[in-house]
């Protein structure tokens, strides 16, 4: 029987798709930015918003080990598989649906591949606000363009521009400080493949195929190489105000 509950699916990503959550040639190239970023803003106090099952924390403690790392996401379920690495100070139950606060500020917070599952995406934009000093550095990254059907498998509601996302920073006292798309033509090329020609056993929670991780491998480097200025991923730095 199929279940239709958001939480449910977004839990059982975790833990039958670890493979391809690592893998991914996408998840790899936006660890790199995402590091890269936070060694310029001398962050040490970090909120990873919708961290799942700490995949990103884990690599950002293997480089960067002197930061305080704290984990934020909507299942129970993942932060329990965070909360085993033992490598953040604090975990945080949010659910971005709703407006929520916490009762502490951050001196950065990565909200990575996120917003495109959110309903009320604006809320996120609130939390920031919120959970931030002054000259905190958040960092957003997304998707643009079409959804194609592996998008919607797992779960993302809408897709963007860059203006959108800039435009509600702009209104809760962020200044922008690098805003860009990447990945073309390569994540492009990527997609058309997963919808025409790989394997489901990326989605089925299946043992991939040597080929699939070949493909993936492959992609990594050319992701590496693509350009800056145009595709279909979105990364954005912004710095609070006031």
């Amino acid at each position: 029987m199929i279940n239709n509950d958001p939480i449910y699916n977004y839990e059982k990503w975790w833990h039958e798709y670890k493979e391809i959550n690592r893998l991914d040639p996408g998840t790899r190239i936006r660890k790199k930015i995402i590091k890269n970023e936070l060694i310029d803003s001398h962050a040490v106090n970090i909120l990873d918003l919708g961290c799942g099952s700490g995949e990103l924390l884990v690599y950002l403690n293997q480089h960067l080990p002197d930061k305080q790392y704290y984990g934020a996401d909507v299942s129970k379920k993942a932060l329990a598989i965070v909360k085993q690495y033992k490598l953040v100070k604090a975990t945080y139950v949010v659910d971005l649906e709703k407006k929520e606060k916490l009762n502490k500020k951050f001196d950065a917070i990565i909200c990575s591949e996120v917003i495109e599952h959110i309903i009320k995406w604006k809320n996120i934009i609130y939390f920031l606000k919120n959970n931030t000093h002054k000259k905190s550095t958040v960092i957003i990254t997304t998707q643009a363009g079409k959804k194609y059907p592996h998008h919607i498998r797992i779960g993302h509601i809408q897709h963007f521009k860059i203006e959108q996302i800039n435009k509600e920073l702009l209104k809760n006292g962020f200044k922008i400080k690098k805003a860009y798309y990447m990945g073309w033509p390569f994540m492009n090329i990527k997609n058309l493949l997963l919808t025409h020609f790989v394997s489901n056993d990326i989605y089925e929670g299946k043992e991939m195929s040597i080929m699939t991780k070949l493909v993936l491998n492959i992609f990594y480097f050319f992701y590496s190489i693509s350009f800056r200025n145009i595709g279909p991923q979105i990364v954005i730095i912004a710095v609070k105000n006031n």
